[in-house]
């Protein structure tokens, strides 16, 4: 907010402060001793969708918001191994009315890097999604027993998963 790229005039600075608040709530969740809930967890992605939205299209330089839209990687990634498909779709339709909002401002000023720009975010998301959903193909696959696995995630339990690492010698030494 201090500097000559962020939010200008004072409805943004306030929508700023928000979002910095928003974000510092969610972290706080996150923080604690124990896990938050599925439906803590479902909400963090939405609010948190939402404010990815918002601090992008505050963003007065339409470039600097298209650079914050990356962050709608990171939540698909989140999504893709913990939710379902339902709210990576909400992520990701937000996500295309964030970027056709940017991309539509920089086509004021240069069209083709906003093509460029548009065409970059998308292509990163749907890396990362594939990416993900790979990496959780895999080790299904190299688990040979079915309790092992979490049916309502697809992920491996945590004894599941503390016993993997321990097997392939990926030890935390502290």
């Amino acid at each position: 907010m201090a500097s000559s790229v962020g939010p200008n005039g004072l409805r943004n600075q306030l929508l700023a402060g928000v979002l910095t608040g928003c974000a510092v709530m969610m972290s706080a969740l996150w923080l604690r001793r124990c896990w938050p809930t599925r439906t803590q967890s479902q909400l963090c992605v939405v609010v948190g969708t939402v404010c990815v939205a918002v601090a992008c299209l505050i963003e007065p330089h339409p470039v600097v918001g298209l650079l914050g839209s990356t962050v709608f990687a990171v939540l698909s990634a989140f999504i893709v191994s913990f939710h379902s498909g339902r709210l990576l779709a909400f992520t990701w339709t937000v996500g295309i009315l964030t970027l056709g909002v940017l991309a539509l401002r920089l086509a004021a000023r240069d069209a083709v890097l906003a093509v460029c720009a548009v065409v970059l975010v998308a292509l990163v998301n749907v890396f990362v999604v594939f990416a993900c959903r790979t990496v959780i193909g895999l080790i299904v696959e190299d688990t040979d027993i079915v309790h092992e696995i979490e049916p309502l995630t697809g992920l491996l339990t945590r004894d599941a998963l503390c016993e993997l690492i321990v097997d392939t010698d990926i030890v935390h030494v502290s």
